[in-house]
């Protein structure tokens, strides 16, 4: 899943061209879903597992 954290915070830098601060806390809050998630594939996650996981965090 790093792989896809990296594009999508290479984008955010690149194109949108975010802060530093807003970029560390995307990854950060990138890895906790992910390690919650606990997929290998991320086309097995679906809107369940992202309503368990804002359910989770609450």
């Amino acid at each position: 899943m790093k792989i896809f954290i990296d594009y999508f915070l290479n984008y955010l830098q690149t194109e949108k061209d975010a802060a530093k601060s807003t970029i560390h806390k995307y990854r950060a809050d990138l890895e906790k879903l992910f390690e919650y998630l606990q997929v290998t594939d991320i086309n097995e996650i679906n809107q369940n597992h992202l309503r368990d996981y804002l359910n989770h965090i609450r």
